[in-house]
């Protein structure tokens, strides 16, 4: 009974429940996107150029704004209360997934709009993830640290093992892509409604004033990692391992329709289908390792080396 999760985790899980609908309904949306402009929007083999440039500027805005709002972000979600800046934010990315699905279910979408309403959702995501971490971490006793984060962890990996398979299933109606777009906005709305029943912990005390202003509390945010060496190498470790992976996104569904035609015709699988299954295999790994860590709890030392040796 050592490795069952306490009681003392059950406002967490709560949280959990919810931001999991939420992360599961952006992870439909996002692969209903790239399979809708794989196999709808851009069809032909004529398309390529087209495609490339599509799901470039695709992945640029779920990724981009995201990062660039992240160090606000973090300021925003240290000043006021963390339980209400995450409801916002589900409420603000609700609003602009259900404007893509209206614009969709009305054939009015565009790729500029698209795109737009993607960069926003993004924006409100990052101040919803500052938020986030900063707070589960006030929810959950130091010593069940490793097995929330591994739960977190498990958010994204979880969703990425259903999502493909929904979204292929979505893409199979005619209006598959507002579908996503909706069933994403609802998943939001329900992930601010489950923040009202979790009392999320006071913020703790900031040692820089909040009259100091959103640049000066950014730039006290680099102060910090830079005066502390190992939190610093970890995070450029976990940027330059993201950095590397982030062109998979654009890559993956040209690969597939146009590398691997000849394979999938022999075989009468569908792109949609393919990018599918490759969605599905490529998150067993990451959930299968979410659960270890639940159950296991990690190692109480050398952690370090643990992060850089898995890296790999």
């Amino acid at each position: 009974m050592q490795n069952t999760l306490p009681s003392s985790l059950r406002p967490f899980l709560l949280l959990w429940a919810g931001q999991a609908l939420s992360v599961l309904g952006g992870a439909v949306s996002y692969a209903a996107a790239s399979m809708w402009l794989a196999t709808i929007y851009f069809p032909l083999p004529a398309d390529k150029p087209a495609l490339a440039s599509a799901l470039t500027w695709l992945s640029l805005s779920y990724a981009l704004p995201g990062i660039l709002a992240t160090p606000f972000a973090g300021v925003l979600a240290d000043r006021y209360p963390r339980g209400a800046v995450m409801r916002l934010a589900d409420l603000c990315s609700g609003v602009f997934c259900g404007l893509v699905a209206l614009l969709a279910f009305a054939d009015a979408l565009t790729l500029p709009l698209l795109y737009l309403l993607i960069a926003l959702t993004a924006v409100s995501a990052s101040i919803h993830g500052a938020a986030l971490w900063g707070a589960y971490v006030l929810l959950v006793p130091e010593k069940h640290l490793t097995r929330a984060n591994a739960l977190m962890g498990s958010l994204w990996t979880g969703a990425g093992l259903v999502a493909p398979g929904l979204a292929l299933l979505l893409l199979a109606r005619g209006e598959g892509l507002g579908l996503a777009f909706g069933l994403d906005a609802a998943s939001f709305f329900v992930a601010a409604l489950t923040l009202l029943l979790v009392r999320v912990p006071p913020t703790p005390k900031r040692e820089t004033p909040p009259e100091a202003g959103l640049w000066a509390e950014a730039s006290a945010g680099w102060h910090f990692l830079r005066v502390r060496p190992a939190l610093l190498v970890t995070f450029l470790t976990f940027a330059a391992l993201n950095f590397a992976a982030a062109p998979l996104a654009p890559l993956e569904p040209l690969l597939v329709r146009e590398g691997l035609a000849a394979d999938l015709s022999g075989r009468e699988m569908t792109v949609a289908a393919a990018l599918a299954l490759i969605g599905t295999v490529t998150s067993v790994g990451g959930l299968l390792g979410s659960a270890l860590m639940t159950v296991w709890g990690g190692v109480k030392r050398g952690r370090g080396w643990l992060i850089f040796g898995c890296a790999p």
